[in-house]
């Protein structure tokens, strides 16, 4: 009988925790320069967080449907599309504005439209940030990217190891792997995506990563989320007005990427808290862009419902 509330009380005080926690499911890559302040406690925490690590996207679908995290980092366009898939998520806010860069080796940016059948190289699949802004580019400069480009999909990581072994000539990248291949591959940067999209639909930033609420996490623990939101708004802060000390920090989890990458990657980056529901528009034309590029990615344009209030 001891030992049946024993387990009983355990069960009931981790219930508790639980419910007074609020846990962060991020990636690992450039985002935990934004989120360090937290994981190092250099901001203030009036809530408990925890913070764990996606690595697929089957990753974050099960941990929303589970109830395991209550807050997801990712891509805006990813988390628009588990929204679609009735995934029960809201936007929150959005981070990251700007990092996305088109990148070459051993070729000069007008060499690209004389090419026969471009092969560029990205980052996650058809639809995500770097799919469209490339394929954005390479519309206005005439190319149909179903008929003459070949778009190859692999990781950040990869990418930049094949450009450094030359089997790699052009590649649509994120910070801070732009500054990693400029480095180590030697590459150049050839068309600022931010630029471009500033062109095709005047705002001059995009809303690359966005950080979505768990619905049933909104309900549950009102309070919680909203202070560990505070907490993300304020780590952001930290990272933008003491870059030198977060870099620093960040390469503790960011394993494999210098501090001096991370360092000159912040010049090119822009991360800025903005709650969601403050650029409504902003994002709801982002993702109809996404909608014409490729319209398999994102069938439907999220309605008010997917921004949190």
């Amino acid at each position: 009988m001891k030992k049946v509330l024993s387990l009983f009380i355990a069960v009931f005080l981790m219930s508790v925790i639980s419910m007074a926690s609020v846990n962060i499911l991020s990636p690992v890559g450039p985002t935990l320069v934004s989120l360090v302040g937290i994981l190092e406690k250099k901001v203030d925490l009036p809530t408990e967080i925890n913070v764990d690590y996606w690595k697929s996207f089957d990753q974050i679908t099960a941990s929303i449907v589970t109830g395991s995290s209550d807050i997801i980092i990712l891509p805006v366009t990813t988390g628009a599309a588990l929204f679609n898939k009735d995934i029960q998520i809201e936007l929150a806010a959005v981070t990251l504005w700007k990092g996305f860069f088109m990148v070459g080796k051993d070729i000069s940016i007008d060499e690209i439209a004389d090419m026969k059948n471009p092969e560029v190289y990205t980052p996650q699949g058809k639809g995500q940030t770097g799919d469209v802004l490339v394929r954005n580019y390479l519309k206005k400069i005439g190319f149909e990217s179903e008929k003459n480009v070949s778009i190859k999909y692999a990781t950040a990581p990869e990418i930049v190891g094949l450009m450094s072994q030359g089997k790699v000539k052009l590649a649509a990248i994120p910070e801070p792997f732009v500054s990693l291949a400029i480095i180590k591959a030697k590459a150049e940067i050839l068309v600022d995506f931010q630029k471009e999209w500033g062109e095709l639909t005047g705002y001059e930033r995009i809303p690359i990563t966005g950080i979505f609420v768990r619905k049933d996490s909104l309900k549950e623990k009102p309070q919680q989320i909203e202070q560990a939101l505070a907490s993300l708004e304020e780590s952001v802060k930290f990272c933008s007005e003491n870059t030198e000390l977060a870099v620093k920090l960040t390469t503790t989890y960011f394993n494999g990427m210098p501090e001096a990458v991370l360092m000159q990657s912040m010049q090119r980056s822009e991360y800025e808290y903005v709650p969601a529901n403050l650029v409504e528009e902003e994002i709801t034309e982002y993702l109809k862009e996404v909608q014409k590029i490729e319209f398999n990615a994102m069938p439907e344009i999220p309605g008010e419902e997917f921004f949190a209030k």
